[in-house]
């Protein structure tokens, strides 16, 4: 079957390199708070395709864009932790051997390879959710405070000796109100 055929497959590409792009760049920028000098940003446009095609070449040979992500599950989410770590492995060894690490934060790979892990799994994760919320799985997450239709007081007591009927019958109409 040839994945590159289908629509679905360009659409997931495409959002996968912005997300790298993003996750490579808000790797330098939450490194340096947002205050970068010209030099680190000239090795982030030096080694940002590198970084993309690195990453999705890896993307692919863990079969990222192979099925319907409307399915995806726990073991396509496994799929995505190891391809962005692997990814960002690929991406170490290709910076160790080509540019011996001079100037580039390490840092920066730590941070990046955790963004790509948030980004990439969170699109996934979202587009099951997306196609998943029709069948009532918004449903049992409760985000506001049940209304008083669906709620009812109840009263529950200890038996003691000295709690009689009367007792009761004159707190019942105090918790009523």
């Amino acid at each position: 079957m040839n994945v590159i055929k289908y629509k679905n497959f360009w659409v997931i590409l495409a959002a996968d390199f912005m997300l790298l792009g993003l996750a490579y760049f808000m790797a330098y920028w939450l490194r340096f708070d947002g205050q970068a000098s010209a030099e680190f940003m000239h090795l982030f446009y030096l080694t940002l395709v590198p970084c993309l095609v690195i990453k999705v070449c890896v993307f692919s040979f863990f079969d990222l864009y192979r099925g319907m992500w409307r399915y995806a599950g726990i073991k396509d989410l496994t799929n995505v932790i190891k391809a962005s770590i692997m990814g960002s492995i690929a991406l170490v060894v290709y910076l160790a051997m080509l540019h011996h690490f001079n100037g580039i934060p390490r840092s920066v790979l730590v941070i990046d390879c955790v963004l790509t892990l948030i980004l990439i799994g969170g699109l996934r994760m979202g587009v099951r959710l997306y196609f998943q919320r029709d069948q009532g799985f918004f449903d049992e997450i409760h985000l506001r405070n049940r209304s008083a239709v669906e709620s009812k007081r109840v009263l529950i007591m200890e038996p003691e000796p000295w709690l009689s009927a009367s007792f009761v019958k004159s707190t019942l109409p105090a918790l009523a109100a």
